[in-house]
């Protein structure tokens, strides 16, 4: 938890006081996840939408029923590593530790798992080879720009840029205006936070098209958009 915290100041003083002050007064609001990710979940399925959710291996035993339900309502589950660490700033022994924890707790769980999303996307060339070791098919890291393979087969999936978290605080946008920007692209890899994009799910309708499966993996060799949540 300390390491946790010590990356998360480190992380977000990069983006200077304001955004350090902000996330640090809603950090709170990450242990209220329960009700947001119901939420987000009855949206999704009263509109038949399905999702991929990158979720940090060590919660899972906290979050039986969520994971009972993205299973049963078919969504994907894709990892957030083991602990929310900047993994850039590891050695390639400590990220390998990072990995083998979530491999482990995932199989415990029977989750199979293709894609990965580096906490705070502190993703690197030791990460990308761990990728390959590890059996996944793509990585979700990189802000802007088109999917493409790197040279060992992994493909990446680009973030929409502005994401809710760096669009909404960072830029200080509205959701309106970040709305109006969405709707323009195609093909990318929309990244929320639940407790960010709680109070705005009535507006997600606004970019979503008339596909109702927003899997990363349902979507690897097409191009069409798909829809991401972070879940610490």
């Amino acid at each position: 938890m300390l390491k946790e915290l010590r990356d998360f100041i480190y992380f977000e003083s990069s983006f200077g006081l304001r955004v350090l002050l902000n996330d640090l007064i809603a950090v709170n609001k990450v242990f209220f996840q329960k009700k947001y990710l119901q939420n987000i979940l009855d949206f999704a399925k009263k509109r038949n939408l399905k999702f991929t959710f990158f979720v940090s291996a060590k919660n899972l035993d906290k979050r039986k029923q969520l994971i009972s339900r993205l299973l049963k309502e078919d969504h994907e589950i894709a990892s957030h590593s083991y602990n929310h660490l900047l993994l850039n700033q590891l050695p390639l022994k400590g990220i390998e530790k990072e990995f083998k924890l979530a491999k482990n707790n995932f199989n415990r769980f029977n989750i199979k798992v293709k894609g990965f999303r580096a906490p705070f996307l502190s993703f690197n060339e030791k990460v990308l080879g761990l990728l390959k070791r590890y059996n996944f098919s793509y990585s979700s890291n990189k802000i802007g720009g088109r999917s493409f393979n790197y040279e060992n087969g992994i493909k990446e999936i680009p973030i929409i840029k502005p994401y809710d978290w760096y669009g909404l605080i960072v830029e200080k946008q509205t959701i309106d205006t970040l709305i109006a920007y969405w709707k323009q692209k195609n093909g990318c890899c929309y990244l929320f936070h639940p407790w960010i994009i709680n109070r705005y799910l009535n507006k997600i309708d606004r970019f979503l098209g008339k596909n109702r499966d927003y899997r990363i993996i349902s979507n690897l060799r097409k191009n069409r958009s798909s829809v991401s949540f972070d879940v610490y």
